[in-house]
Parts: C-alpha cells; structure tokens; sequence
C-alpha cells in the first residue's frame, strides 16, 4: 500500500487558492498559513521499541537489493506515454498499472510489461469524468476508485475502464483522497472550518475512520490551519504571504497514514519516529518505534524544494508575477533539519519500509521492520521514493527526470550479508 501524505494536500489546496487569487487580480491579497499540530497518544498498548543500534531478532545484517526492470513515460512521442505535472498511480493483483494524470483528468491503463491498454474518463462533470483526480484505489471486489474533491464524488469503476457508479459527500470538505475497507468504512482526512473573517480562515483538519454515512468512528489525529492575508497589496507584502505558506510546507513534520489489506491502519506524525497501528475498528494496536539521528537539510534539498514549488504551484501565478515570485522563494525558511521521516509503504507480507531521506530520484534511505514491528534492515538503494508502492516482490514509484515524470517499477530481494 502506498501512504498518504494528508497534510501535503492541504497545504497544495491551499496554495493553489493563493495563486488562483494573485492571478484574478494582479496584485492582490495573497494568504499565509500556519498550524498547530496534536495527535493521538498510544495507549496502554504494545510498543515495539527498536532502540537506538536497531537490531534484528536473529541478529542477521540483511541488505535490500533494487534493480529497475521497467519504465513508462516519454518525455514526448506517443501520447498514452506522456504525463502532466502531477502523476499517482496504483497496481492491480496482476501486475496491471492504473496511472492518474492530474492535468489531463484521466487515468491510463498499462499492462505488466508496461503496454498501454487503455484510458479511463476525462475532464467534465459527467458520469465517469473529472474536475480533479487523485491516487487509484481499489475496493474490496477489486473495482478501482478515485476521489474528485471538487466534484465531492467517489467514482467507481472495473479494471476493464467500464464506469460503474459514484458516491457523493456533499456535507463534507475532503482534504485527500481515501481508504475504503473491506466493511465499506472510510479512512481520510476532512476539513472542518472553525472561522472565517475578511482576509483570512481558521480550519481543522481531522484524520479518523468514517462509517458509510460519512460520520467518524476513530479519530486518529487533528490539525489546526489559518490562512491570512498579507498586510497589502504591495509586491512585498505579497511575496512574503507567499513565502510564509511555503516555508509552512518546507521539510516540516505531517501525517502519514495507510489501510493495509487486512484493514488494519498505520498512522504516524513524523515530528517523532513513531507509526502507530490501529485495529479495523480503528482501536490501538501497538505501536512502532526507533530513535533516530536528524537529516540535515542540504542546499540541494532547498534547491529541489523551490523547483517543486515553481512546478507545483508557482507556476498558476500570471506571467507578470515573475518578480514576486523569485521574491517569495528568496524569503522561504528552513528548518536545520528534515523530519524523522517523510512517509512509509507497506509490503505484501506485511513488512513496512519507512522512508527516511529521499534525494530526488536518484538516491533513497529506506527502514524495513517486518510484520511485528521488529527492525529488520537499513537500506540506501538508487531508487526513487515519490508514490512508493510494494506488490508482490515489486516496488514501484514516480520518477521525475530533468522535469519529466515517469512510473518505474523495480524487482527487489533481501540479502544476508
């Protein structure tokens, strides 16, 4: 399973609503946001403590080898290879490989040998079509699903592209896409305003497990946003409204959260080296743990960073907001140091490979426990770590390239040294 990084929506929703308002009405009040973050503390349940010299069980040193076997995505040629700038993906039992191209609203079929089959819907309001797409899913029949949040609709639809139907949530604001168990519950992230107020709104984000009417069961952890406007119209004020959501996403910590196929979820806060894992009912499980030494944030990260933000987001602002542009990415802040952890991924058997530091697509520190929680492997393996997924002896995830995005796929093994 492929984790979900919420927050990073939030802030991307929130960002998009800054550079939407700047290109309305060049200048114009921007909006800053800030958050106060607090969870859900374990329990008096099992911890799994790895410590601070991690070792294995049986005190073998294992290493996890990676080998790349496939790529789709052309930087240009035939169009069924070619991606936008936001790319998700998921991965059928069959190897199968379902694509979501957020800037063409569709989702693109590949075969196991990277072929493509087919494509699925479009951009409209219709049955079947989108205004926005996010990550692939599939239910527990094996029908896939995405979620559209400006449509506040599910669609379903069968891996041979046949739309199937759809499920609305018109009372609430969903800020990421979502998990659906095998008993028809919901684990996502929604959006509750607390205030609103010329030039600015509260919010609060909450992370939990819904029934099928929408309403929480659990609630795993809560966040509180504010958006604010700058002080004035004036470049400078602009930028640095700009600047302030910026740094608010900057190597910060966020949550992180899965459904794994026993419905059991992982959910973490990676301000501390920690991933706790619920029952289906949503009840604490145990808890895993390692303490950990801090990454350094490099000039290199900054600069991958800011190119993020120039594709992401920067890049709706009007072509005239060139100067406020280079202002505001002049004023980001970073912290010293990167979070105890920027996501992790499930594998079949139940291991869970936590991402330590990613540098690009070119280099990625991975933690592997195994199903109980116990350290297993440090692994730094030439592979990328955006979308990582794991599915029967593959780890697939996005790679971007000189601006281009692709889907790769790699074998891997474990090896005792």
């Amino acid at each position: 399973m492929k984790e979900k990084t919420v927050i990073g929506l939030t802030r991307l929703l929130t960002l998009l609503i800054i550079t939407s308002l700047v290109s309305l009405a060049w200048p114009s009040p921007g909006l800053g946001v800030s958050s106060k973050a607090g969870g859900t503390q374990a329990g008096q349940v099992p911890i799994i403590d790895n410590g601070k010299i991690p070792q294995p069980p049986d005190k073998k040193v294992r290493t996890i080898i990676f080998k790349e076997d496939l790529t789709i995505g052309v930087r240009e040629g035939d169009e069924n290879y070619m991606f936008g700038e936001r790319v998700y993906f998921n991965v059928d039992d069959e190897g199968n490989i379902f694509v979501t191209d957020w800037d063409r609203k569709r989702i693109q079929k590949y075969g196991p040998d990277g072929k493509f089959l087919l494509s699925i819907g479009g951009e409209g309001q219709g049955p079947g079509e989108f205004k926005n797409v996010w990550e692939p899913e599939f239910d527990k029949d094996g029908n896939l699903y995405v979620v559209d949040i400006s449509q506040k609709r599910i669609s379903f639809f069968g891996r041979d592209g046949r739309y199937l139907r759809q499920t609305g949530f018109p009372q609430i604001n969903v800020s990421s896409s979502i998990y659906i168990n095998s008993r028809g519950r919901f684990l996502m992230a929604v959006d509750e305003t607390k205030e609103e107020r010329e030039g600015g709104m509260r919010w609060e984000t909450i992370i939990g497990l819904y029934d099928n009417t929408f309403r929480p069961i659990e609630i795993f952890h809560r966040e509180m946003h504010e958006m604010r406007a700058p002080g004035s119209r004036e470049e400078d004020s602009i930028a640095r409204a700009l600047a302030a959501s910026m740094s608010d996403t900057a190597f910060r910590p966020e949550p992180h959260y899965l459904l794994a196929s026993n419905d059991e979820i992982y959910f973490g806060y990676s301000n501390a080296y920690e991933i706790k894992v619920y029952s289906p009912e949503g009840k604490p499980a145990r808890a895993i743990r390692k303490d950990y030494k801090p990454v350094p944030v490099t000039a290199k990260d900054k600069e991958r960073f800011e190119e993020y933000q120039r594709v992401e987001f920067l890049r709706f602002l009007p072509a005239q907001a060139e100067k406020v542009t280079e202002k505001a990415l002049r004023l980001i802040q970073y912290p010293k140091f990167k979070p105890a952890y920027q996501g992790f991924a499930l594998a079949d058997d139940g291991w869970l490979f936590v991402i330590i530091n990613s540098e690009g697509s070119e280099r990625t520190v991975l933690d592997v426990f195994d199903g109980q929680g116990h350290y297993v492997s440090r692994t730094e393996a030439a592979i990328p770590s955006e979308g990582l997924r794991l599915k029967k002896g593959k780890a697939y995830a996005i790679a971007t390239e000189d601006g281009y995005k692709s889907v790769k796929r790699f074998s891997y093994a474990v090896r005792e040294n």
